[in-house]
This record gives C-alpha cells, structure tokens and sequence, in this order.
C-alpha cells in the first residue's frame, strides 16, 4: 500500500497482474457465475485456473506454473470426470434398452461391482490416512493430518498460482522441487505402504528394505498383532484378505515410525516427490484423453491409458523418487 496524493491506494505489481487476472477469471470469486447445484466447485475451480493458465500468462510464467504437477492433475481431473459422466450415462441407457427380462439382472452386477469399486476405495483411503498419522508427532500435527492442512495439505493449483506471485515478488524463480531436497528411507518405507511402490530390485535401498521387513517379522509384538489381525479376518474371503494386508502395512509402519524420525516435512516433501515423478506419464495420459474428444474412450485407446498408469506405477521405485 502506498499514499498518492494523500490518498492511501494499493500498488499491484505489473508483473504479478496476470496471475491475479487468472485466478479472478473464475467461480471462486464469482466472474463465471455461481456454480450451480450439484456441481463440485473446487473441482470446477482448477479447471477454471489450468484454462486461465492456458490463456492468461506469458511463456515464462507459465512454464513455472507448469512445472508443478497440479497443473497437469487439474487437467486429467476434468476431462475423466466427463469421461466417467458418460460411462455412467451410457451404462444406465444401456441397462433401460436391454430385454425387460434381464434387466434387473444388469442392475444389480452393475451394483455388485461399483459396491466392489467403492469398498477397494475406501480401503486404500483409509489405509494412507492412518499410515499418514505416523507423520504425526504432536497434537497440533495429529489434527493437521486428520484434517489435511499445514503441511499435510496437499497443494491444489490456485495454490501454486499463489506460490509463482510470492516468488515473482521476492525477485524469485518458482521451484516445485529444489535440488536440496531429499527424502528419508524410513519415509519412503512408509511411501511403499500407502502407495504401493516396489524399490528396484539390487537397489541399496531394496536391500535396507528387506532388513527391515525381516526385522519386523520377527518382532513380538508384529507377530501378537497378525495373529489377532488372523483370528478376525478370514484370508479366503476376498475383501478380509485386502483388510489384512493394510493392517500389515499400517502395523509395520507404525512399528517402523517408533524407532525413526518421521516428521510432517517429510510428508510433505515425499508427496511432491512422488506426483513429480509421475508428470510425464500424466502428460501422455492427457494427450490420450485430448484426441479421443467427447467421444467415450474405445478399448484400444483405454488399454494403452491403463499400460502408462502401469509403468508409472514401475516407475515410481525408490532409486527413481
């Protein structure tokens, strides 16, 4: 703020105007319209912000802009769920159109299996949340973590946008990830528990790894708590046997998080790490859903989406984070 004229007046700098331009462009402050009902206006706002990107910032901020992942996930977040939209549209016309007689037998295989889909959900939701806490130290960290804010907020792209204008006012350059950076073994022991990842085998890393997972095979207390996980939870049935394996997970980290230092920094800094690591793969992923239009995804185009989902998962080992 500055005075003019005995005048107390706000002084926006030329070289952060079209950033506030980009973010003042859309439903968070009311320029497209109030969303309508139904509607998921924090998923619409993204779309809004990497459109506004697109149209608004010169080269030079956009790439930095760009160099965060958010962009790209805001990106692939809108145009698959249009893509999901129309399944679930066509599904139903499909489901009205068939023979009268099997018609409630569509019906409910198509519950059966979205049933299926949302417990597989929840599951792996569940699982990272709880593995997440391990992050936690304090009290202020546990509701932090709960809640997902501080620094186990994970950052939406207007919060990139706000990043790029702090920088740009300190006469600095945005970096999603400095070369400074580095992440823990015992975090990223906790990563291939949430996220599933594999460490490349003969990796220094994949050997510390083994060390561990045998050393806390061999603890009484792991043992006293699989043994009760066993006796709850039957590992013929599909669903228990999934509820099992992140017990075994969500048990081993916590065991692993007793003896170590794992601190929301790291959280944090190991999803930056991880959703980095997946960017070019994301990008070819877009570029798929791009030039199959509005059109419902064939099986051709679906299975090559799904193979890079595949090596991306591959991908993300730990020498490679």
């Amino acid at each position: 703020m500055k005075t003019v004229d005995g005048t107390d007046v706000y002084i926006i700098q030329p070289e952060i105007q079209e950033l506030l331009v980009a973010m003042f462009d859309t439903d968070f402050f009311g320029a497209k319209g109030k969303p309508k009902a139904g509607i998921d206006v924090k998923q619409r706002l993204r779309a809004q912000l990497a459109e506004n990107v697109e149209i608004y910032l010169d080269e030079d901020i956009k790439k930095q802009v760009k160099s965060a992942p958010q962009f790209l996930n805001a990106r692939l977040e809108d145009i698959l769920t249009e893509k999901i939209n129309n399944e679930v549209r066509g599904m139903f016309a499909t489901m009205q159109d068939s023979d009268d007689t099997i018609q409630y037998q569509l019906m409910l295989e198509t519950l059966d299996r979205l049933v299926a889909i949302r417990k597989w959900m929840n599951e792996w939701n569940a699982r990272i949340n709880l593995i997440k806490q391990e992050f936690a130290k304090t009290e202020q960290e546990k509701q932090d973590a709960k809640n997902k804010t501080g620094l186990f907020k994970h950052k939406q792209l207007q919060d990139i946008l706000i990043d790029v204008i702090s920088n740009l006012l300190e006469g600095k350059e945005y970096e999603y990830i400095s070369e400074e950076e580095e992440i823990f073994y015992p975090t990223l022991y906790a990563a291939s528990k949430m996220y599933d990842i594999t460490a490349m085998p003969g990796n220094e890393l994949t050997l510390w790894l083994q060390e561990v997972e045998e050393n806390i095979s061999n603890l009484k207390r792991y043992k006293y708590i699989r043994r009760k996980a066993r006796a709850l939870f039957d590992e013929n049935d599909h669903l228990e046997k999934k509820i099992l394996d992140s017990i075994d997970k969500i048990a081993r980290t916590q065991l692993v998080s007793n003896e170590s230092d794992m601190t929301p920094e790291q959280y944090e800094r190991l999803v930056r790490f991880t959703e980095d690591a997946s960017m070019e793969e994301k990008q070819e992923i877009l570029c798929k859903l791009e030039q199959s239009g509005n059109l419902t995804l064939d099986e051709q185009t679906l299975k090559e989406i799904m193979d890079i989902k595949d090596a991306v998962e591959k991908k993300q080992e730990y020498g490679m984070l």
